[in-house]
Formats: structure tokens, sequence, C-alpha cells
């Protein structure tokens, strides 16, 4: 059952940022692009070895967009185009809460 409500969390999640979110971030497909990951994080909740990864996935997806929108730097490139590391910053928070439970699973397997 909690698996399903993460689903719902993400789905919110996503709607949030994509939507009324959009004028902060200005992009267009990375959010979807995230949150395909977060789904298959939290559809590994289902598997009975893998424990809170749905947790981790739905806090990774949401905080990692915080953190990228306090800790962004936006600039410009050689040839005059803007840049902006929010996108970086947010995939990697995701990327770093969903290693979390497979490393302390695979820590908890290795100990046994």
């Amino acid at each position: 059952m909690r698996p399903l409500l993460c689903l719902v969390l993400l789905a919110g999640e996503y709607l949030l940022i994509r939507g009324p979110l959009f004028a902060r971030h200005g992009m267009i497909q990375w959010p979807l692009i995230l949150a395909l990951p977060a789904a298959g994080g939290i559809v590994l909740g289902f598997v009975p070895g893998v424990k809170n990864m749905d947790l981790w996935a739905v806090v990774g997806y949401g905080l990692g967009f915080g953190a990228g929108l306090v800790f962004h730097q936006p600039g410009m490139d050689p040839g005059g185009g803007r840049t902006d590391n929010l996108w970086l910053i947010w995939t990697a928070v995701l990327l770093v809460f969903m290693a979390v439970p497979l490393l302390r699973q695979a820590l908890q397997n290795t100990r046994k």
C-alpha cells in the first residue's frame, strides 16, 4: 500500500514542479526525466529485499528540486547563452537519495 501512496505523492510533486513552479526553473522535460527513475525506485519498493526505497525516492525528488532552487548558479557560456546548474543539483540529490537504501541493503547483506 505504501508504494502506491508514494507514487501518488511523486505524481503530485511532479505536477507541482512542472506546473506552478515552471517559472522558477524553466525546464520542460527534465522534471519528467527525473520522475521516471524516481517512479522506478518506488516500484522497487514492492520488492521485499529493498526497504524504504519508495520513501527515499519521493523525498529525494522533492528535496533535490528544493536544493537546486536554493543552491543553483545562473551564468553565461562563452557563446553568450544562459546556463544554470539547477538540473545538476537536482539530479545529484535524487541519485544520492536513491542510492542510500541500496547501499544500506548491500552493507546488511555483507554483514550476514
